[in-house]
């Protein structure tokens, strides 16, 4: 998987092929990332945005509500849960069910680089 600054992302075999492209985003994708499952791609953009797509590059939902680029965004161990960052010096839990994502809480937290260490210790 790589992120581009043709506003696009694109899924490569180990051979080299592309399988697909997700297009979509309004500027450029600073962070992708797969779901602990494998069957979804998040990224994170430029736009203000987070993306899920499903592997076949349909868009499955929109996460908006940062007020500045993503730098990133990553799913939980379990996949039920996603973390943005954002140049707003933000950060956004966001809760996932049956494909259907809300934000929990927006940290006032600058953060240029996610992992769910923070929810490990949290929690």
């Amino acid at each position: 998987m790589i992120d581009s600054y043709d506003r696009t992302a694109r899924l490569w075999d180990l051979q080299g092929n592309i399988l697909q492209v997700f297009k979509g985003h309004e500027d450029e994708i600073m962070s992708v990332a797969f779901s602990p499952d494998g069957k979804s791609i998040l990224t994170g953009s430029l736009d203000n945005t987070a993306r899920i797509w499903d592997l076949q590059g349909n868009l499955l939902q929109v996460l908006k509500g940062h007020k500045g680029a993503l730098s990133s965004a990553a799913f939980s161990p379990d996949g039920k849960n996603i973390l943005t960052g954002s140049e707003d010096k933000t950060t956004r839990l966001w809760t996932c069910r049956e494909m259907y994502c809300k934000c929990l809480t927006d940290m006032k937290v600058a953060s240029f680089q996610l992992f769910f260490l923070l929810m490990v210790k949290a929690f």
